[in-house]
């Protein structure tokens, strides 16, 4: 079980904060996420970074930027698979 904690900004269109907390006290396991920069995206409010910071018995601090995102897209990723891969 968590407890959450969601800001918004005044007008409640963008998520600013995220927090996460784990009900047992004892466990000491939370998870911070801040998002800025947000862009108009047709009807929505994308943030383009996110701060995101999780602790449990170590930290872990994650800086996201999303340079390219879309929505109702089909999806088009071309990679190539490393030799060393397998194909399933």
């Amino acid at each position: 079980m968590l407890n959450y904690l969601i800001i918004l900004n005044e007008d409640n269109t963008k998520i600013l904060h995220l927090k996460l907390d784990d009900v047992d006290i004892n466990q000491h396991r939370t998870c911070d996420i801040s998002y800025s920069d947000h862009t108009s995206y047709g009807k929505f409010q994308f943030p383009q970074y996110r701060d995101i910071s999780i602790v449990a018995n170590n930290k872990l601090e994650i800086h996201m930027e999303v340079k390219e995102f879309g929505f109702d897209e089909p999806l088009k990723y071309t990679f190539a698979i490393p030799k060393a891969g397998k194909r399933k």
